[in-house]
């Protein structure tokens, strides 16, 4: 079945303190995305273990325009626990850190354009 793993959790997230966060820009992660070897409704996450902060990245592409759509959520987390090489994290979004970046799509849509005409 496909779900969104995010989806239910956004309805019910609790919001993070944002008392000396220091958000990084999403921008050179989302360039990265925007690259064709990277398929579309791909989702990436990046994790800053120092700063205890983690951003997921969410790719789609609209193939009538030919753009990709990077949207991307910044969250805060802490440690709960450890065990088997798994860590369980306590998770809360930051208010204001949802980020849409848009991409012209690196395929060549203006020479097939040209090509049928």
């Amino acid at each position: 079945e496909k779900t969104d793993i995010l989806e239910g959790c956004d309805k019910n997230q609790t919001v993070a303190v944002t008392d000396n966060i220091n958000i990084p820009d999403p921008k050179p992660i989302a360039d990265q995305m925007t690259k064709p070897e990277v398929p579309d409704e791909v989702m990436w996450i990046a994790i800053n273990p120092v700063d205890q902060l983690m951003q997921i990245y969410k790719k789609t592409h609209d193939s009538d325009k030919g753009s990709n759509h990077i949207n991307v959520n910044t969250f805060t987390f802490n440690i709960v626990s450890t065990e088997g090489g798994v860590s369980v994290l306590d998770v809360k979004h930051i208010d204001g850190s949802t980020e849409e970046i848009t991409h012209k799509d690196d395929k060549d849509y203006d020479s097939e354009q040209k090509k049928a005409s």
